[in-house]
């Protein structure tokens, strides 16, 4: 990848996306920013702004030197919506499903219906 030749200034990030994840007070606190296919490009801040920001002038340092050094860029990943097809296989100890067979019995929906409604309750319970 020619920097030179993409025309590309600062203010972008070549193509590349930028995560942003919140320090932990033990850490520093503040935020860091990075892009996940550049390894060790990274930069934080006081504030995700300040850390975006600060990732700017990082992305384009990092890109300049791992060309001068002839070393192999990685291409920016392309978003893909993740395919999910809602059907797993599962393996648990026999007295679990039994149990939840029980359950699931009385409450007269089948073994499948019962366990979606398990992990949904549950799965709702972890979102913050």
């Amino acid at each position: 990848m020619n920097l030179s030749k993409r025309g590309l200034g600062e203010d972008c990030f070549f193509g590349y996306s930028v995560r942003l994840s919140k320090l932990s007070e033990d850490d520093g606190g503040g935020w860091i920013a990075f892009v996940p296919e550049l390894q060790g490009c990274l930069a934080d801040g006081e504030s995700p702004d300040e850390a975006y920001t600060n990732l700017k002038e990082v992305v384009s340092l990092w890109l300049q030197v791992a060309e001068e050094a002839g070393k192999k860029i990685p291409p920016p990943e392309s978003y893909q919506e993740a395919q999910y097809s809602g059907k797993i296989v599962l393996r648990m100890p026999r007295n679990l499903h039994r149990i939840l067979a029980e359950q699931a019995e009385h409450e007269d929906v089948s073994l499948n219906q019962y366990m979606v409604s398990l992990l949904s309750f549950n799965s709702g319970r972890l979102v913050r």
